[in-house]
């Protein structure tokens, strides 16, 4: 039996949210693990439920201190791109990476939403229902500064988009070959964001990454990928239609994400958590 959809939907939340850690995360160079970066996800489940969290983070005090970025082994094929990277050691606590943004608020069509800290200085904030409706309505995450420097940063809204193939059963098992092309489809979505598709494999290494304009209406995952993933069960795929936006304020670099899920025909969020490559 399914799990409740606002539950799947959590679940997806979360397996995003680590699968965009660790492709942002692997094989930077020295220089710019040493540049004060925020980080701010939006997310708005269709019908169900919303949230954000911001974290702003500036280099510990001793470059030694601080753990390396896994090393990783990249190849590309079409909109498409391979992540194989070692397993990060855990990160060294220097006791003071989180930075301070002020008041952080997110406004949506002129409704404000106060993003509250917690004790490790990450900003959110949650609620039922979501953040846009149709698409293209303006994002905009600002802050009125503290360690970080005040900003205001903007994106449209990503929509949201029915995707037809490829298809997820109820039961959320599936299945994946990893000899032929995988292919999707999907309609809908603000033609200014983009689809961004993840395949993630049971060993938590190898991710691949494609990103297709909203409008192509299609897109590949091309073999000569998928064949490099890990076979067995515990894999991800994740299917998200997305608005990016960076932004640099004196020295630092702000980075927006604003998305959601692809709906599947029976209205449940385009993804599987349990897939098994062969």
């Amino acid at each position: 039996m399914r799990a409740p959809r606002g539950l799947i939907g959590a679940g997806l939340v979360l397996e995003a949210t680590l699968a965009l850690t660790l492709a942002s995360g692997c094989g930077g160079s020295k220089d710019e693990r040493q540049v004060p970066k925020g980080f701010i996800d939006i997310y708005s489940l269709e019908d169900v439920a919303h949230f954000a969290v911001a974290a702003f983070e500036r280099p510990p005090s001793d470059p030694l201190a601080s753990s390396p970025s896994p090393r990783c082994l990249r190849s590309t094929s079409g909109a498409c791109a391979l992540a194989i990277c070692g397993s990060p050691p855990a990160p060294a606590d220097d006791g003071g990476l989180k930075a301070g943004a002020g008041t952080v608020r997110l406004t949506i069509d002129g409704i404000d939403h106060q993003l509250t800290t917690d004790e490790q200085r990450v900003y959110g904030t949650s609620g039922a229902g979501p953040l846009w409706t149709s698409g293209g309505e303006p994002v905009t995450v600002s802050a009125t500064g503290d360690e970080v420097p005040a900003f205001s940063i903007s994106a449209p809204a990503p929509g949201y988009i029915d995707v037809a193939a490829p298809s997820f059963p109820e039961t959320n098992d599936v299945t994946v070959a990893t000899t032929t092309d995988l292919a999707f489809a999907w309609t809908g979505g603000n033609r200014t964001s983009q689809v961004h598709v993840m395949l993630h494999d049971g060993n938590s290494i190898a991710q691949i990454d494609c990103k297709f304009p909203v409008d192509a209406g299609k897109g590949i995952v091309p073999a000569v990928l998928l064949e490099q993933l890990s076979k067995g069960p515990g894999g991800s795929v994740l299917v998200l239609v997305e608005s990016v936006v960076d932004q640099t304020v004196d020295d630092w670099q702000i980075s927006m994400h604003a998305w959601t899920f692809g709906s599947a025909p029976n209205g449940f969020p385009s993804g599987s958590t349990d897939v098994d490559f062969e």
